[in-house]
C-alpha cells in the first residue's frame, strides 16, 4: 500500500503532490483535445489530424509515466511489480518506451482503430494511473473531461487575437493577496510549476510571484484555465484548493445546447434567460475537498 507523503518527504526533495498533479492534468488535457478533434473533424479537415492525434497520445503517455515514475521513491517494490504485471500500466510503458520515447521496429499498435474508441481506452488508462498513484497525488484532484482544445477551437472558429479582444476574454494576474491590478515591479510571473525548482534554488520570495489566468472563451476553457491556476497556487502556497465540474449542471448546459435552447457555449455570445440554464452556468464549477 502506497503511503501518503509527509512534510519530511518535501524536505528530502521529493516532488510535491500538486507539482505531480500538474502532469496528471496535462495528460487529461490531451484527452480533452482528442475529444475536440473527434467532434469537429469537419471544421479541422485541412489540418494533419493524424499527426495531431499521434502527438497528443504521445504526450499523454509521457505525462502518465512522469506520474508513475514517482512511485519509485514511494513504493519501489510495488512500482516494479506494476510495470511487469499490471496489464494497463505495462501497456502505458510499452507505448512510452517503444512508440513515443523510442521507435521500436517490433512495436504493434494494439489500440482501437477509431478515435472515439481510442479516447475511451485512454480515459480508462488515465483513471487507472490516478487510482494507482492516489498516495502521491492530491486526494481531491479530479479528471473532468471536456471536449476542448484552446488552439484548435480558435482555428475552427476563426478567432484571431483582435477578434478575441472584442469577445472580452480578459486576463488577470493572481498574487498572494488576490488579483493584482497595479504594476508591481518586484513581481515575477509564475508561468509553469517547473519554475518552482528555480524558486526554491534561488530562494525567491514566493510572496512576489503572480500567476496569469484568463477567463476563457467558454466554460470548458474556463475550467481548464481555472484548474491550471489552482495547481500553481497550491504549489506556491502549500494549499489544496480544487474546483471540479458539477456533472448535473454541465448536463443541463449540454442538453440545452442539444435541443436548441442555447446555440453557443461562447460566453460573449450567450443570451440566456431561462433560470435553470442561468443557474447551471453560474454553478457549473464546484469545490472538491
Amino acid at each position: 500500500m502506497i503511503q501518503r507523503r509527509t512534510s519530511k518527504d518535501a524536505q528530502l526533495g521529493v516532488i510535491s503532490e500538486w507539482e505531480l498533479a500538474r502532469y496528471l492534468i496535462d495528460a487529461k488535457r490531451c484527452i480533452d483535445s482528442l475529444m475536440y478533434i473527434d467532434a469537429n473533424r469537419l471544421h479541422l479537415r485541412f489540418l494533419n489530424l493524424h499527426g495531431l492525434v499521434r502527438t497528443l497520445e504521445g504526450s499523454l503517455y509521457l505525462n502518465s509515466v512522469y506520474v508513475l515514475d514517482h512511485l519509485k521513491k514511494a513504493a519501489p517494490e510495488e512500482y516494479g511489480y506494476l510495470r511487469d504485471n499490471d496489464r494497463i500500466i505495462k501497456r502505458i510503458f510499452i507505448e512510452r518506451n517503444k512508440n513515443v520515447g523510442h521507435k521500436n521496429y517490433e512495436y504493434e499498435d494494439r489500440n482501437p482503430k477509431y478515435l472515439g474508441d481510442r479516447i475511451q481506452v485512454l480515459k480508462e488508462r488515465l483513471v487507472h494511473v490516478r487510482e494507482i498513484c492516489r498516495g502521491i497525488l492530491p486526494p481531491n484532484v479530479t479528471l473532468d473531461y471536456v471536449p476542448h482544445d484552446p488552439v484548435l477551437y480558435r482555428v475552427a472558429n476563426g478567432i484571431t487575437a483582435e477578434v478575441e479582444e472584442g469577445l472580452g476574454n480578459k486576463g488577470m494576474l493572481i498574487g498572494s493577496h488576490g488579483i493584482q491590478t497595479g504594476g508591481n515591479l518586484d513581481a515575477y510571473i509564475f508561468q509553469d510549476t517547473e519554475q518552482y525548482k528555480t524558486i526554491k534554488r534561488d530562494r525567491l520570495d514566493k510572496e512576489k510571484a503572480v500567476i496569469p489566468k484568463a477567463d476563457g472563451l467558454n466554460y470548458y476553457e474556463s475550467l481548464q484555465n481555472f484548474q491550471d491556476s489552482l495547481i500553481k497556487v497550491n504549489v506556491l502556497t502549500g494549499g489544496s484548493v480544487w474546483m471540479g465540474l458539477d456533472a448535473q449542471k454541465a448536463e443541463i448546459i449540454e442538453e440545452s445546447l442539444r435541443v436548441g435552447k442555447i446555440t453557443t457555449l461562447m460566453w460573449a455570445k450567450l443570451n440566456v434567460t431561462d433560470a435553470e440554464i442561468v443557474d447551471a452556468f453560474q454553478n457549473v464549477f464546484k469545490e472538491v475537498v
